[in-house]
């Protein structure tokens, strides 16, 4: 090989070497966010008021003959009243961050939660009797959104009922249970 060739290919390298360094750009991709205390906790109770957290709360149902849920629709003479809120909350300088309750339950059904006996139906509904359709992913209640006015310890909560409804005439007896998963997240 003569050293003309060699030349230019060492020109040849040089040129792509150049080329190529002249293509190269650096970038900064940068991560931030905000770490913040919140302390707020779920309260659910049969009484308004209630600022203590709590993990479960068992409603006792009133007890109803087959006779009385003859009838398709609900029940009115089931309906019981419950409260669920949130209690403790602190925002600690991020105000646009507010607690939401998520509602789920692994026996709900076609928006209501099922409840062993055939034909019976748990249904779940706020204070201005709007049905809250339950389902097994967790989904925002949203009239539960929480403002972070007053002191740490002040307590928020809706009001709820539950109450039988029957699909078709109810023959069956038993005991009917059903349950829902409350989740507080922060959005």
């Amino acid at each position: 090989m003569n050293i003309l060739k060699w030349k230019n290919y060492l020109k040849a390298f040089a040129l792509m070497a150049l080329f190529a360094s002249s293509l190269a750009h650096a970038a900064t991709l940068t991560f931030s966010g905000t770490v913040f205390a919140n302390t707020c906790s779920i309260t659910m109770s049969q009484t308004t008021g209630s600022t203590t957290a709590a993990n479960t709360l068992s409603l006792t149902m009133p007890s109803l003959t087959t006779s009385q849920l003859s009838a398709v629709g609900a029940i009115t003479a089931s309906k019981t009243l419950f409260y669920m809120g949130v209690t403790g909350c602190s925002n600690s300088g991020n105000a646009a961050v507010t607690p939401k309750l998520y509602l789920s339950s692994t026996s709900a059904s076609g928006g209501y939660l099922t409840s062993g006996i055939t034909n019976l139906v748990f249904e779940l509904f706020d204070s201005t009797n709007t049905s809250l359709s339950l389902s097994t992913t967790a989904t925002a209640y949203t009239k539960t959104s929480f403002s972070y006015t007053g002191a740490p310890a002040a307590y928020y909560e809706n009001q709820f009922y539950v109450q039988y409804r029957a699909t078709a005439a109810v023959t069956a007896t038993g005991s009917p249970t059903a349950s829902i998963t409350v989740t507080l997240l922060y959005v």
